[in-house]
């Protein structure tokens, strides 16, 4: 069986964060999640990965 896979996002390198999932929750989308989690974590450095 085949996993499914989902963009997370790396503070600092630190996995934290199922991008799509977040997007889902606040019923925006993935890349509106994406920019939202870069400006209110402008102190880290934000990378995103699909995994």
């Amino acid at each position: 069986m085949s996993r499914q896979k989902t963009l997370w996002a790396y503070f600092d390198g630190e996995k934290m964060v199922d991008v799509a999932q977040a997007a889902r929750d606040h019923n925006i989308t993935v890349e509106e999640m994406r920019w939202k989690l870069i400006l209110e974590n402008h102190a880290y450095d934000v990378s995103f990965r699909m995994e």
